[in-house]
């Protein structure tokens, strides 16, 4: 746990997204992880409305727009990967 994570540079280095301590934030091995959670959340079905706290590579963004929400809710803190 880093209480001051919003304070340090994270970047996106090839396919991972690392600290500045060099630790994975999200890495793209994820991805199925991640698709299985969408369709979990959305009980695989269209129309749902979603919210995701932490953007980090959009993996399960993604995921989830391919399950066409009728809303869905982005809410990320970090700087640097907000502007991303």
């Amino acid at each position: 746990i880093k209480p001051d994570y919003l304070s340090r540079d994270v970047r996106y280095e090839g396919d991972v997204l690392l600290d500045e301590d060099d630790d994975a934030v999200m890495m793209e091995w994820e991805r199925p992880l991640m698709d299985l959670h969408a369709s979990v959340i959305t009980s695989s079905s269209k129309g749902k409305r979603v919210m995701n706290v932490g953007f980090g590579m959009g993996i399960i963004d993604s995921a989830l727009q391919e399950l066409d929400p009728s809303l869905h809710i982005i809410i990320e803190a970090h700087p640097t990967v907000h502007a991303k």
